[in-house]
């Protein structure tokens, strides 16, 4: 198998996990609160994410001038998007809380077009324009059942807050390896969830969680967060950004099939539609990323 193919199947597992994982954590929310969920969740991953920093020998140390960055990253791209990220999906579907996560890179381009700190062409307007209008439909669609609109929003305001993170973490990302920026992330995220979950957590009967529960608690945190962000990463190395995220575009569509399987999930012509016209936008937002070249110089052609 060669390396490119290598990298390939493994974002395409990675994308099947983090699809899978929002049948999982539904599942893993029948037993525990999301508060608890949330803060158990970022404390196997904060463990895991040193442990990584460790395996691969990557320097541990942090700029003093960009502690203040840092806290912000890892308060708003860890702790208040992960509470709103797991509220969300507790309220609403698989599906749509996958399909309205995918939707984080678009608010990217779209703030960054505002702000005028990246050009912005006709077709990426287009695409801007589609996806909304996906996204409208969506919420206009949950309007039958209050409890998923209100999940719905959250969700969408998870992707915000994912797409600051995002715009932030940019401006530091270049003086740090990814292990080492995730494993800091990861930490402040703990420390911000802790505070206002930590009581909660102490007093919740976790002797009485079940093994098997336990597990999904751990595959939640680890797979899909810490494996997956380092397969990620070295995606982006091997074959570019633009080669790596089109894998995103996996997540909501398996999310959907798993939620049809395991959770008896049925989909509208009108949902199917909004979703259709969300991808087709997203699509269309990032066409000159499809050039952006690897990290990495790619394999030469056997």
């Amino acid at each position: 198998m060669s390396r490119r193919l290598g990298v390939e199947l493994s974002l395409f597992l990675v994308a099947l996990f983090w699809a899978a994982n929002y049948s999982l954590i539904q599942y893993i929310l029948r037993e525990i609160p999301v508060i608890v969920f949330v803060t158990l969740r970022f404390a196997i991953i904060a463990a895991a994410g040193w442990a990584a920093v460790a395996l691969y020998r990557q320097p541990a140390r942090w700029r003093r001038e960009d502690l203040p960055l840092l806290a912000a990253i890892g308060i708003l791209g860890g702790g208040v998007y992960q509470y709103l990220f797991v509220l969300g999906l507790s309220r609403t579907t698989s599906f749509s809380s996958a399909l309205l996560n995918t939707t984080a890179p678009l608010l990217s381009l779209a703030i960054l077009a505002l702000l005028r700190i990246e050009p912005v062409r006709p077709w990426h307007w287009a695409g801007y324009a589609l996806a909304f209008a996906g996204i409208a439909v969506f919420l206009v669609e949950s309007r039958r059942g209050p409890a998923q609109l209100e999940g719905n929003l959250l969700s969408l305001a998870a992707a915000l807050c994912w797409a600051i993170y995002g715009i932030l973490a940019k401006k530091v990302s270049h003086r740090y390896s990814a292990l080492t920026m995730g494993a800091w992330t990861y930490t402040v995220c703990f420390a911000s969830i802790a505070a206002y979950g930590g009581a909660a957590t102490l007093v919740f009967p976790l002797a009485r969680i079940r093994p098997l529960v336990w597990i999904a608690v751990a595959a939640s945190g680890i797979f899909a967060v810490t494996i997956g962000w380092i397969v990620w990463v070295h995606g982006i190395r091997v074959l570019g950004v633009a080669g790596t995220v089109k894998f995103s575009f996996v997540v909501p569509v398996a999310a959907g099939i798993f939620a049809v399987i395991f959770q008896g999930e049925r989909f509208t012509a009108v949902k199917l539609a909004g979703a259709a016209a969300v991808l087709l936008g997203l699509l269309l937002a990032r066409v000159p990323g499809w050039r952006t070249p690897p990290l990495e110089p790619r394999e030469r052609a056997s």
